[in-house]
């Protein structure tokens, strides 16, 4: 008694042909074992679950990211919009106190430049009386 079986031809007493597997003249021999299938169904069962965990981590993370990007552009907006207000309520404030020194002012600054203009108008009529002096004096 063998611990390999004898091949089926000599078994039937058929005759039994030598060639490749390509061929057909030979039967494809399959080695399964349960053990192995099992194996490589759990190993390739555990490489989906490590890619699937991987997956998943990088998929919080970059959610994760994508919260804390648009947390910081929220806050960026908020901020720049609170300046603006900041710059605009000075600019009415700043504006609001230049047209009150301008109305304070209004009746010294009329005065003011009232006084300039007679001044200048006083000269110049000096400086026409002097020259229309000078040319009564060159005339006689």
């Amino acid at each position: 008694m063998s611990i390999t079986p004898a091949p089926p031809a000599k078994v039937k007493g058929a005759r039994f042909q030598h060639g490749s597997v390509l061929g057909g003249k030979t039967r494809r021999a399959r080695v399964s074992s349960q053990w192995k299938s099992t194996h490589y169904a759990r190993e390739a069962e555990a490489i989906v679950n490590r890619c699937e965990a991987e997956r998943m981590v990088r998929h919080r993370d970059l959610e994760a990211l994508k919260e804390r990007q648009f947390g910081a552009a929220q806050q960026s907006r908020l901020r720049q919009a609170q300046e603006r207000k900041g710059i605009a309520e000075l600019h009415r404030m700043e504006r609001q106190q230049l047209v009150q020194a301008q109305e304070r002012s209004r009746g010294s600054e009329i005065g003011v430049s009232q006084r300039a203009f007679e001044r200048a108008s006083q000269r110049k009529e000096q400086t026409q009386e002097q020259a229309h002096g000078w040319s009564r004096g060159l005339s006689r």
